[in-house]
């Protein structure tokens, strides 16, 4: 099955974004910033199979240099922090192409971004993620928010901005992408289609068609977008979360409302010898086969399709009654899985019964709320995780300061000490090695103690700590807006659900005594 995914982003300097780090991100090539003087190199980048460059005819021969193009852009917005410096259209493209094929859709798309707009444009094609998707081929097509014309950048682009004419205009790339995609599908000589409508719009149509087979496919709630939080989180093994696996689990029950439709619609009546009916949806393409005479011509033929009819239609009411004996099970099985889910949440975040009551009747009249509700959880478990992280780490790094404290205070003790007296044991080469291996010591614990500070400890730690509590601000932030719940306007009481490390333990520091040297 071919997929499909249209996105439309806007690079803006109030979020701290820039058109020449976005164009070296995407290409993977080193272009240096002449507004701010800051270097964003990707060269080291994989996954970036070809870039390619389009523009108006006579437009200016740099619009095909990523470097002179997108600074043309960031010196281009005077407002200086709220210009919008460029947009982006991300194109998902059909695994079912060849290299070659996919090369030619996104040129097709960009000629018709540039023929509609007149801006120019940069196209990144990139290769599935290793840890992904291996169909996520996909394209970044980066274009800029101004004209492009024979002297350089021109007006800007309202329309796509504009609140009236936006969404028609988005409405209109959606659609052209699919019309395109259609076609170099077609030219290739495959069987999938793409459709740009919603799942709910090409399910009614099937439906009234007729074909409850692929309503029933088209009946569910569609996947989301992770976020950059959550994705990084789950690429650095902080979160092992997967919404869009919760979100498919829970659209196995929307499937049972069409499976009566699906029963209704493939009964078959048999009324006398003489008449044999397949009843479908009422309304144009009813069809009756009438024998006009029991032994007359063809009634042999018409006796054998109908037997042939109710076995194929035997065959699919026990496919029918094993699906929807599946689908009660696992009904049962996601319907505890919710109770328990709703009563984690109380109990980790601190709710009354009053918000369970309340979370309960958002996952009846909508099952995604449960999903988000596991996605919160998992998010206040790698928080509390990252926080034991960052408890160990400290720990090492304060046994390191003690151990640099004591070697540094036995070298002290022994520098205090001009030369070995007769009277000592110790010879002068003994105790000449003894304060080199004293020195030693306290190099290796002063290396101990920054390692413990560096990524690798501390810092690298704290870094976790606040990803985990932005993705889970995230997510606790999009369940007030669409399930809220009485107990959002009191602060509440959570407390950690995971056990907190031990205490660093606190070692007195050495106590330095310098003693004359004996004469």
């Amino acid at each position: 099955m071919a997929l499909y995914h249209v996105r439309l982003k806007v690079f803006s300097r109030t979020r701290g974004e820039s058109a020449t780090a976005a164009a070296a991100y995407r290409a993977g090539v080193r272009i240096e910033d002449e507004r701010t003087g800051e270097v964003h190199d990707y060269t080291k980048r994989r996954g970036v199979e070809r870039v390619d460059f389009f523009a108006p005819a006579g437009a200016a021969v740099w619009a095909s240099n990523p470097s002179a193009l997108f600074n043309a852009c960031e010196a281009a917005e005077v407002r200086g922090r709220n210009g919008r410096v460029a947009r982006e259209a991300v194109v998902a493209l059909p695994a079912e192409l060849s290299a070659g094929g996919r090369a030619d859709l996104v040129g097709e798309v960009c000629r018709w971004l540039v023929n509609r707009y007149g801006v120019a444009t940069m196209a990144a094609t990139h290769a599935p993620d290793a840890r992904g998707d291996q169909r996520n081929h996909h394209a970044h097509i980066l274009m800029t928010t101004r004209r492009v014309g024979p002297e350089g950048l021109g007006a800007k682009v309202r329309v796509l901005d504009d609140r009236a004419t936006g969404p028609v205009e988005v409405r209109a790339l959606r659609e052209a992408v699919a019309d395109i995609t259609n076609r170099h599908l077609a030219r290739a000589g495959l069987a999938e289609r793409v459709d740009h409508r919603t799942l709910k719009a090409q399910a009614d149509d099937a439906a009234a068609r007729g074909d409850y087979a692929r309503a029933i496919v088209l009946t569910r709630r569609p996947t989301v977008h992770l976020g950059r939080s959550i994705t990084a989180m789950r690429r650095r093994n902080l979160l092992a979360s997967d919404t869009n696996m919760h979100i498919r689990a829970s659209n196995r029950i929307i499937f049972s409302d069409y499976l009566r439709l699906a029963r209704g619609a493939s009964a078959l009546r048999v009324g006398s010898a003489s008449r044999v009916r397949i009843a479908r949806p009422e309304g144009p393409g009813t069809r009756s086969y009438r024998n006009l005479h029991p032994s007359g011509p063809g009634a042999r033929a018409i006796a054998a399709q109908a037997r042939q009819v109710q076995r194929r239609q035997r065959q699919d009411e026990r496919a029918t009654r094993r699906f929807a004996a599946m689908l009660e099970r696992v009904r049962v099985e996601i319907t505890e899985q919710n109770r328990r889910t709703v009563l984690a949440y109380t109990q980790v975040f601190g709710r009354t019964l009053a918000d369970a009551e309340a979370l309960a009747l958002h996952g009846q009249r909508d099952p995604g709320c449960f999903g988000v509700l596991r996605r919160a959880l998992e998010a206040r478990r790698a928080v509390e995780e990252a926080r034991v992280g960052l408890d160990t780490a400290r720990n090492r790094r304060g046994e390191a300061m003690v151990r640099t404290a004591e070697a540094r205070a036995a070298l002290e003790r022994t520098e205090a000490e001009p030369a070995p007296s007769r009277l000592r044991v110790l010879s002068r080469r003994e105790w000449a090695q003894k304060r080199e291996a004293q020195r030693i010591a306290l190099a290796q614990a002063k290396w101990a103690e920054e390692g413990a500070s560096e990524r690798s400890g501390v810092r690298a730690e704290m870094e976790r700590v606040n990803l985990a509590k932005r993705a889970l601000d995230e997510v606790e932030a999009q369940r007030r807006r669409t399930y809220g719940v009485p107990g959002d306007d009191r602060p509440s009481d959570v407390k950690p659900s995971a056990p907190t490390p031990p205490a660093l333990v606190q070692r007195p520091s050495p106590r330095v005594v310098r003693r004359p040297c004996r004469p």
